[in-house]
């Protein structure tokens, strides 16, 4: 995917097919564009993306796609997943740090 992919906000459909139909290993960040949180952990993924060219990184508006997000109702925001094989391995929603990011980042390299 293009550099500048991971600005690449999702609607429900493209989330079925690049997320849950993926074979390759994707990090999906549920957020607000408008919270200052989810700012500074997009700007710590964008850090790791050169890094970890085999994944896809890709975020959801949690106010546009209510449906993607009814899980996260009463969840802090950002929650990131990772998935592979259109299965969530990781999701990391209280401790969402660079070096959390990173290891799951490295698990889901890992994951067969």
């Amino acid at each position: 995917m293009a550099s500048g992919s991971f600005a690449k906000l999702l609607t429900n459909e493209e989330y079925k097919q690049k997320v849950e139909h993926s074979v390759e290993p994707v990090v999906v960040t549920f957020l607000s564009p408008l919270d200052d949180k989810c700012k500074a952990i997009v700007s710590k993924i964008e850090e790791l993306r050169n890094e970890f060219t085999t994944v896809k990184f890709y975020q959801v508006d949690v106010r546009k796609h209510a449906m993607l997000s009814s899980a996260l109702l009463n969840t802090k925001l950002p929650v990131i997943v990772f998935v592979k094989n259109g299965v969530d391995l990781l999701t990391l929603g209280s401790d969402v740090s660079l070096s959390s990011i990173r290891e799951g980042l490295q698990a889901l390299q890992m994951a067969s």
